[in-house]
Order: C-alpha cells, then sequence, then structure tokens
C-alpha cells in the first residue's frame, strides 16, 4: 500500500490504557507478580542538566492512537486487545 510506505503509526487497540494498566498488563503477560507502583511528582525532580528530555520526566500523558492506521488503511483493526 503506497499510502502507508514510509509512515509512523502507533499500534495499540480500541481502549486506552494507563500507564499503570500497562504496567499491571507488562508483568501479567510475562507471568511476573503484579509490580508495586510507586507515583511521584515529576515537577519535584529535577534531573541532571544533560540529561535528556525525555520518559518518565514529563509533564503530561500521551496516548496512542489507532486512528490513522485505521484512516490509511480502511478496514484495518487490531488483531489483540
Amino acid at each position: 500500500n503506497p499510502k502507508v510506505f514510509k509512515q509512523v503509526y502507533n499500534l495499540s487497540g480500541n481502549e486506552f490504557v494507563t500507564f499503570d494498566g500497562m504496567a499491571k498488563a507488562c508483568a501479567e503477560a510475562a507471568g511476573a507478580p503484579e509490580p508495586k507502583i510507586i507515583h511521584f511528582d515529576a515537577k519535584k525532580v529535577k534531573p541532571p542538566e544533560d540529561f535528556p528530555k525525555a520518559f518518565p520526566f514529563r509533564g503530561m500523558h500521551f496516548f496512542a492512537s489507532i486512528e490513522k492506521a485505521k484512516q490509511d488503511v480502511p478496514g484495518w483493526a487490531p488483531k489483540y486487545s
């Protein structure tokens, strides 16, 4: 499909999942015990000056959406959820 050549897609499912939910799902898929999740206020953490700005020091949430894939490939739907 030429429309998807050199495109980037966020692939997910039809439902949103939180970071906590993702950590729990990964643990379950790996057969590991449920993780102990500790939340922190990213605004109170000062990374070193040369530290790249990246997760987990984001001041916002983000979502992976399948809308672009569904638009570019009509009829596409995730196989797993």
